[in-house]
This record gives structure tokens, sequence and C-alpha cells, in this order.
């Protein structure tokens, strides 16, 4: 019989960020045959609807007020940045 077996790994890093590795494992007769990863990186003003539980509940944890505004600024510096050079002559 094979099995689909989905598990999540989680790293919090300083800057308030959410590593996830997504490990999909198939087994047949309770042998691993088949292994994947996934990763992905959640920031504090990403959305974590389509998220894992446990991402949901960590982004609770890490995802503080002063993070949010951290990577808000970090993201509108650099999308004021990238407009400025579309606008350069070329």
């Amino acid at each position: 019989m094979l099995i689909k077996q989905v598990t999540y790994d989680h790293q919090i890093t300083e800057e308030g960020a959410i590593n996830v590795r997504r490990i999909t494992r198939i087994l047949e007769d309770g042998i691993e045959i088949s292994k994947n990863y996934h990763r992905h990186v959640i920031t504090p003003i990403d959305s974590v609807t389509n998220q894992d539980d446990m991402t949901k509940d960590l982004s609770v944890i890490a995802f503080t007020t002063e993070r949010k505004a951290l990577w808000q600024a970090r993201k509108d510096a650099k999308d004021a940045e990238a407009a400025s050079h579309a606008q350069e002559p070329k």
C-alpha cells in the first residue's frame, strides 16, 4: 500500500521571517521509497492564509508590529529605488 506523508520544518530568522520546508514522503508498506523537499520563506508582510497550521501559529509569534513595519519599510525603499531606475533615460 502506498502512503503519502507530508510534514514541515520551520525556522524563524532574526528578522522575523519564517523559513518553511515541506517534506513529502512516499511510503510503500512502511518503507520510504521517495522523499522530496520544497522550501519557501514567509515574511511578516506576507499572507499566511494558505500556509500550514504550524506556520500560521508561528507567524502570530514572529510577525510583531515592529517586524511588520521594518519589512514594509524595506519593501517601500526597494519599490522606490526600482521606480527611480525605471524613469532614468536609457
